[in-house]
């Protein structure tokens, strides 16, 4: 995992690049189109999955998933794998999102967990 310390209070702004808004992370270019609360469907081994991305990053190349959670702590806590908050727990719940938008045709570049109250965005791998 990679963690990168986030210098804005989450202001999306589809004209500006995901590197102006997380200062630090790769460039992956302007918005095409940005999602809040994206819903999506998932069948699965006769199981329907149903909920919503809390956010969706869409360039030309791909998207970028946004989890938001919420973290009083610092890094310490988000990549300890026996903390509450460790963000490679969420790693199933984003390889859901992930298998829902690849279902519907679309590449999913990168996984992030946001924690706004801690100002960290943690990058959770493939």
């Amino acid at each position: 995992m990679c963690i990168y310390h986030t210098n804005t209070n989450c202001n999306y702004n589809e004209n500006e690049s995901f590197t102006n808004n997380y200062g630090g992370c790769d460039a992956f270019g302007a918005a095409v189109k940005t999602y809040h609360e994206r819903p999506f469907r998932l069948e699965k081994d006769g199981q329907t999955i149903v909920g919503s991305i809390d956010f969706v990053w869409q360039t030309t190349a791909g998207d970028i998933l946004i989890d938001f959670k919420t973290c009083p702590m610092g890094p310490q806590a988000v990549l300890d794998a026996n903390s509450d908050h460790y963000a490679g727990k969420y790693a199933g719940q984003l390889n859901a999102y992930t298998k829902a938008l690849t279902a519907a045709g679309e590449t999913v570049l990168k996984r992030l967990v946001y924690y706004p109250v801690s100002g960290l965005l943690v990058d959770v791998e493939k």
